[in-house]
């Protein structure tokens, strides 16, 4: 993905999406992801929700909601940490949401492993 595209992500979001784009076969969902753009970012402490917004005459994504994504290993997130994609009631993604598996998450996270479950 050209960073110009994804230019409001953290490079952890951008590396999430990028690998949703690559690794899931759900017809759209790398249009969809291509799309996107940041509209609000909340850090919760356990994790990190962002809020998207993709052009509404976009290709919709025919899938249930949540899109699960890959697992993140990363120093700053407590045991781990999961993924996932929302779609609105029209099938455009509107969240990003990346959650530890313990109880804290870093604000700045910047090395990490991503992968997909086993």
């Amino acid at each position: 993905m050209g960073a110009e595209t994804m230019k409001n992500f953290t490079k952890l979001e951008r590396s999430v999406m990028a690998w949703m784009a690559e690794n899931l076969d759900i017809p759209n969902l790398k249009d969809n992801i291509m799309a996107a753009v940041v509209t609000d970012r909340k850090n919760t402490g356990i994790g990190v929700i962002t809020s998207l917004s993709v052009p509404s005459d976009l290709s919709h994504i025919n899938c249930s909601s949540p899109i699960i994504g890959p697992i993140i290993e990363a120093d700053g997130i407590e045991n781990g940490g999961t993924t996932k994609l929302l779609l609105d009631d029209s099938g455009h993604i509107v969240e990003l949401e990346m959650l530890a598996c313990g109880e804290s998450f870093a604000e700045s996270i910047t090395s990490f492993k991503l992968s997909g479950w086993d």
